[in-house]
């Protein structure tokens, strides 16, 4: 078992629940939010590694997205994958890769990212659409001089340019539907909507505690205020305001104080 130091007590570190179909939205952040890609070329050399990796596992990369300092890559496991190609080692065999070069390059000594990587299932094709189009919109969270297809380093220009690089951007148009032109129109639309919500009632208090505590985990590892995490939290859960209390541990009169926000 691993172990992790929390205050002077060694605890156990918890497992992490694996999708039933193999598919995850996954966060790497620098340790103290620091600063992880200080040039194109520092990201030019992460997005070698994660093509290297996928092609040695054979995973599935439907999107990805970097910034200063975090990554948001969304990652299907191979069918019947092995150990060394789920996506613990995936992620390890990725970050390991960058804080070599990193430490090199910058003359440092350390971890490079904070605790392990951050990670949410997603196991249906609307949590995917919901989750890719969270990971494109990101530099709009930063910087508002442009545009999702106008910024240079995610899966956007990809998808929408046509622009060669290391998506898999025909795996995701075919599991939208059998013509790629209305797929990515399909992708296009729902990514530029301002709801993104015509699924929730489908999947509404139908997910487990455990996988909410996982999303808000990777909610809270945004930069976020608290408010703006708990809309998001209940934007893809629909929790009733008692269940948020109960993930977030946010005391229930200040969930609604924030949820009766506009």
């Amino acid at each position: 078992m691993q172990y992790f130091f929390v205050g002077g007590v060694n605890l156990p570190r918890r497992k992490r629940v694996r999708s039933e179909y193999g598919c995850y939205h996954t966060m790497l952040r620098g340790i103290n939010k620091m600063v992880i890609f200080h040039d194109d070329n520092d990201r030019k050399y992460f997005l070698s590694r994660v093509e290297k990796v996928k092609k040695a596992t054979n995973f599935i990369l439907y999107a990805y997205c970097l910034m200063d300092n975090h990554v948001h890559l969304v990652i299907r496991e191979r069918t019947l994958c092995t150990e060394d190609e789920d996506i613990s080692r995936i992620m390890h065999k990725i970050g390991v890769a960058y804080a070599r070069y990193y430490n090199e390059k910058y003359v440092r000594v350390g971890h490079l990212f904070q605790d392990r990587f951050k990670s949410t299932n997603v196991e249906t094709t609307e949590s995917l659409l919901h989750v890719i189009s969270y990971v494109l919109k990101n530099p709009m969270k930063h910087a508002t001089d442009h545009t999702i297809e106008q910024y240079n380093w995610s899966s956007a220009k990809e998808y929408f340019q046509h622009a060669k690089g290391i998506t898999d951007v025909s795996k995701l148009l075919q599991l939208l539907g059998p013509n790629p032109t209305t797929s990515l129109k399909r992708l296009k639309n729902y990514i530029y909507s301002e709801e993104n919500t015509s699924w929730q009632n489908t999947i509404a208090e139908k997910i487990s505690l455990a996988r909410c505590k996982l999303i808000w985990e990777s909610i809270c590892a945004s930069e976020s205020s608290e408010e703006d995490c708990v809309k998001l939290l209940f934007k893809i859960t629909c929790l009733s305001h008692r269940k948020i209390a109960e993930v977030t541990e946010i005391n229930r009169r200040k969930i609604k104080e924030y949820l009766q926000k506009k």
